[in-house]
């Protein structure tokens, strides 16, 4: 996409910097799941910062996610924290895509002949995001019962993602469908226009799902850079505001789960780690890139950030 757009997701970028830029895996891959999320924490700071300085209606919530995992208690092999849940950390989208991935990909990749079906409408500028999300989820649920009706039960799952035009400045909400059945898909699409005539149609689209298409659906509902490499924290919070109590993803028909699943992260989590001694216990706090033991100064991950995600942290404006 052209014009200094914004566009999905500041995790693979993250993946790919731990490495080297060029998306080389070979270092990436030694880091530990703990030593993972201590490289969230230490990419997701920066960007709470920056957001918070902006003193929105959000102010707190990004305050509370500069302080997300900010000190845990450890037993043995099992680390305790509390998290923000909030959708713009990283920490947490980490946890939340894993929920989500567990819970939605085995029965999404079962259903037959998967399509993935993109649907949009005309951008518009920041003041008018709100108004035209809504004006989406409600588009999308007469679709819906419209086909339902018919005798077309549209069984999968849907995803709203935002992105920014940074050239124009507008905001460009869409949908992602997982849909079973191209006719299907083809129905959805159709009704879609019906009801937006104002959208492009080229920007409608329907293809094939692979077997990465499960896993990229659950990455995060907007990119946190543009493709300069900087942020633009006006822009995300427009968005973060706009998104305050709508769901991302939306299960269609009689989609089953292989477990219960909700984007909500609770407050307070105790996760396993088999790379922890299972014999050895402490308080720990974040300092700079890791924990650290109040009593003995270990550290409790050994992260290294690297020179490519220094470089990254510094491309979006924190030094």
């Amino acid at each position: 996409m052209s014009g200094g757009a914004v566009f999905l997701d500041t995790l693979a970028q993250l993946r790919n910097c731990e490495g080297n830029p060029t998306g080389n895996n070979k270092e990436k891959s030694k880091l530990t799941p703990l030593q993972k999320r201590a490289r969230s924490k230490y990419a997701t700071q920066p960007l709470a910062i920056q957001l918070a300085e902006l003193r929105t209606t959000l102010e707190g919530s990004y305050r509370n996610t500069f302080y997300c995992a900010d000190a845990v208690v450890r037993h043995g092999s099992k680390v305790k924290t509390r998290y923000c849940g909030n959708r713009w950390c990283l920490t947490c989208n980490r946890i939340r895509t894993a929920k989500l991935i567990n819970g939605y990909e085995a029965t999404l990749k079962a259903l037959p002949d998967l399509q993935f079906v993109s649907l949009t409408a005309p951008s518009v500028e920041g003041v008018d995001l709100p108004d035209r999300i809504n004006r989406m989820l409600k588009v999308s649920r007469q679709v819906q019962d419209i086909l339902r009706k018919r005798g077309t039960l549209l069984v999968g799952i849907r995803k709203l993602e935002v992105t920014h035009n940074a050239e124009k400045n507008t905001f460009h909400p869409h949908f992602h469908f997982l849909i079973s059945g191209k006719q299907n898909a083809t129905a959805l699409l159709d009704e879609w226009m019906k009801r937006n005539p104002t959208a492009n149609r080229g920007g409608q689209n329907i293809t094939q799902a692979d077997n990465n298409t499960v896993h990229e659906l659950f990455k995060y509902f907007t990119k946190l850079t543009a493709d300069s490499g900087k942020v633009n924290p006006q822009a995300l919070d427009t968005i973060f505001r706009a998104m305050v109590g709508k769901r991302v993803f939306q299960p269609c028909g009689n989609l089953h789960k292989v477990q219960e699943v909700s984007e909500e992260i609770e407050n307070l989590r105790s996760d396993h780690y088999q790379e922890l001694s299972p014999v050895e216990n402490g308080y720990y706090e974040w300092s700079g890139e890791d924990w650290y033991n109040l009593e003995t100064g270990e550290a409790l991950t050994n992260y290294q950030p690297s020179d490519a995600i220094i470089s990254y942290i510094k491309r979006i404006g924190v030094t």
